[in-house]
């Protein structure tokens, strides 16, 4: 009986009906509390509504039930990394590559949990991580800009330049490898490769607010001080609540004599980093409210993330993926040498 109700649900899930799907699968865990499968499914349905946090909970019990599954320990660790419980996250990811050493997914997976939490030796085995996922079988573009990425945390900018130009030649149109390479050569030292690197990431991102703001902090640093400022400028209207943009273009209208403006952009960039340029967030929505609105947003059809299995219904391992925040913060230490050389200068 229980079965027939898990087919039921599941294919409710496969095919977008959410609500639906929920309701069969807390029905089967009313009568059988620890079935697994129906935990398991409900953890990554709860993850796909976009409530990662009770995710982690739901699929902590998946993986109690199931402790030789890697599918559990993956969905897990995946959810892990959106909640931002970085520790979990590794110890999942870790679990799930030891269960399937030769899946080159999970692999990647756990050196981007490791390359999330930046603690001392991250680095090293996020390399490890990736030189496995390399072994068994992938050779991507993501796999090389990952790489990359661990390679300048370990201050290995020779070889991170080598590994971000893999990356590039096999997805050329990627912006935020070409920023990362200019990191890499800011690293070494290599001043003009930076500025080409930058502005190549330009021309594919426009909007590329980091970009501009390195270009910017360059030109401060060589004197330009006027392009400097429309530089900053053109990183703050990519991105309002870049704070430390709005900090370099108020170090520069000092330099320039302007103190009205330079005053007025540092108390933006207070206000940067306190948030109020961001949009107001919602208070969290109900496990209910976020299954309605994710269901919602698949009919209207917009994208929405759903793990590869919805398709298979086997096999279920969440596809790897960083969530853009910590991607966009993890290499602040090397965004910030840019800011650093400039206020040594001003």
């Amino acid at each position: 009986m229980a079965q027939d109700l898990l087919q039921i649900a599941m294919e409710h899930h496969r095919v977008g009906r959410l609500r639906e799907a929920r309701e069969g699968y807390r029905a089967i865990l009313e009568r059988e509390p620890e079935h697994p499968e129906a935990t398991l499914w409900l953890g990554v349905l709860i993850f796909q509504a976009g409530q990662p946090g009770l995710a982690v909970e739901v699929l902590q019990k998946a993986a109690a039930l199931r402790p030789e599954d890697p599918a559990c320990w993956h969905n897990l660790g995946q959810a892990a990394l959106y909640a931002g419980q970085l520790d979990v996250a590794v110890q999942a990811m870790e679990r799930a590559a030891k269960l399937a050493p030769d899946r080159a997914e999970t692999l990647l997976a756990w050196g981007m949990a490791h390359l999330a939490r930046k603690g001392p030796g991250d680095a090293e085995a996020a390399l490890f991580a990736f030189g496995q996922a390399n072994l068994a079988g992938l050779d991507s573009a993501e796999l090389h800009h990952y790489r990359g990425l661990a390679l300048l945390s370990a201050e290995r900018g020779e070889e991170a330049i080598t590994a971000l130009k893999w990356a590039i030649e096999k997805d050329p149109d990627k912006a935020e490898s070409l920023h990362h390479l200019a990191m890499a050569y800011r690293l070494t030292g290599a001043s003009a490769e930076v500025r080409k690197a930058l502005l190549r990431a330009l021309e594919i991102d426009p909007k590329f607010a980091r970009a501009w703001y390195a270009l910017a902090t360059l030109d401060a640093e060589a004197g330009n001080l006027e392009i400097a400022c429309s530089l900053f400028r053109r990183a703050i209207k990519a991105k309002p609540d870049f704070a430390a943009a709005h900090h370099g273009l108020g170090r520069v209208l000092q330099e320039l004599k302007r103190p009205e403006e330079a005053r007025l952009a540092m108390a933006q960039a207070v206000q940067a980093a306190r948030g109020v340029f961001s949009a107001a967030k919602a208070e969290p929505a109900s496990l209910a409210e976020a299954v309605n609105s994710a269901q919602d947003r698949l009919t209207a059809g917009k994208a929405i993330e759903f793990h590869h299995a919805l398709a298979a219904m086997t096999d279920m391992f969440a596809p790897p993926k960083v969530p853009a925040q910590l991607l966009a913060n993890l290499f602040d230490k090397y965004a910030a040498t840019f800011d650093d050389h400039l206020l040594g200068r001003l």
